[in-house]
């Protein structure tokens, strides 16, 4: 059974702004008894860290990472049913992995336990010409359009997560009543709930 929604994607590729848009759907869908699920929003836990410019240094990443996890794993071990997230585990170990932090592995070690434990759906957004805004970010523009590419490689070939499904720009306002859809028959993700919907695996 699926228990969270993650959206991948570079920096200001419209990550958080579907996260917030399919929450709040999900919860009027819940309010018009459309959907029978408790739905909460796990927003990125270093976001005012980046607006105060104070990227991670040295063991500072394990922080981060655990702060991630458990703002996610408290409301799933006591009784959310799906949450929705726009800064996922893996896309924490994959910064720790391309900012060479020494540890990364064993991140991501926990994070496929994680992963196992509760199960995703997983969207990547492609940024298409979507302009970017360096606003509570890292990162420069020149360095985001190789980080998006590096970031795809790294989530195809991480091996407990599987079935990543590809989003374009133009497809975010149908995404809530697509995941509607899946959330309600609670279909088992594979490459005919893929075509039936028009969506594409991450490759």
């Amino acid at each position: 059974m699926i228990r969270r929604i993650n959206l991948y994607g570079g920096p200001s590729s419209s990550k958080s702004t579907t996260a917030a848009r399919l929450f709040a759907d999900l919860k009027d869908a819940v309010a018009q008894t459309r959907l029978n699920k408790k739905v909460e929003h796990v927003q990125e836990w270093c976001k005012p860290l980046a607006y105060e410019g104070c990227p991670a240094t040295g063991f500072e990443q394990l922080q981060w990472f655990t702060e991630q996890l458990r703002s996610e794993e408290r409301f799933l071990r006591n009784g959310v049913d799906i949450i929705v997230s726009d800064s996922p585990l893996y896309l924490n170990t994959y910064y720790a992995c391309r900012n060479k932090v020494s540890f990364w592995t064993p991140l991501a070690n926990i994070a496929d336990t994680f992963e196992g434990t509760y199960p995703s759906l997983n969207f990547f957004i492609n940024r298409g010409s979507r302009p970017y805004n360096p606003a509570g970010r890292f990162q420069t523009a020149d360095e985001v359009a190789s980080l998006d590419d590096n970031l795809k490689n790294y989530l195809v070939n991480r091996i407990f997560l599987t079935n990543v499904i590809v989003l374009e720009q133009e497809a975010l306002p149908g995404l809530s009543e697509n995941v509607i859809d899946f959330l309600k028959s609670d279909d088992y993700i594979d490459n005919y709930w893929i075509k039936r919907k028009g969506f594409e695996f991450l490759k």
